[in-house]
């Protein structure tokens, strides 16, 4: 059963983003979310509470990724590893992967807040200095805001372009 639930979860979390391309976050309906699934209803309330709980789920896999490849050099001031996790991530929002489409389509407010909401969930009680848990939240909105406009403005500099500025950014936080 836990595997159909799943299987359920990811096509929900699917159409969720699928739709965000064609209607805003605050016009996006259930009925939407599960007739493009193709799940009853009762499905979706198994897994989810509402909208907003899709949208955190959504947000907490794209920090997974991002906490796994971006985030473990911004707080050992690896700069010098940082080009290549987000260029692969820059080619994964222009090529449409979901679990970065949030990024895309989403203003960069909601996506910043939820992530935010999450990063002092997961780190709340971090025995690392209240400075460096900051550092890497404001790091993290530079490339979440930096991303979100270049996808804004259609990708028009190519992803090792933007990959660079973004590391030489990062680099002059230290």
């Amino acid at each position: 059963m836990e595997q159909g639930k799943d299987s359920a979860k990811n096509r929900i979390k699917q159409s969720f983003c699928d739709l965000l391309r064609h209607k805003s976050y605050e016009d996006l309906t259930i009925s939407d979310i599960v007739r493009n699934a193709g799940v009853a209803r009762v499905t979706f309330y198994r897994v989810y509470g509402g909208i907003d709980d899709v949208l955190t789920s959504v947000v907490q896999e794209c920090y997974e990724i991002l906490r796994n490849e971006v985030f473990v050099h911004l707080a050992a001031r690896e700069f010098d590893k940082l080009y290549e996790p987000i260029y692969r991530m820059m080619i994964a929002i222009r090529d449409d992967q979901w679990q970065y489409s949030v990024l895309r389509v989403l203003h960069v407010s909601v996506v910043a807040g939820k992530l935010e909401a999450y990063i002092y969930k997961k780190h709340k009680n971090d025995a690392r200095n209240y400075t460096d848990k900051y550092m890497i939240a404001s790091q993290c909105g530079i490339i979440i805001a930096i991303l979100h406009t270049w996808c804004y403005t259609e990708y028009v500099e190519s992803p090792e372009v933007m990959a660079a500025m973004i590391v030489d950014l990062l680099e002059k936080t230290r």
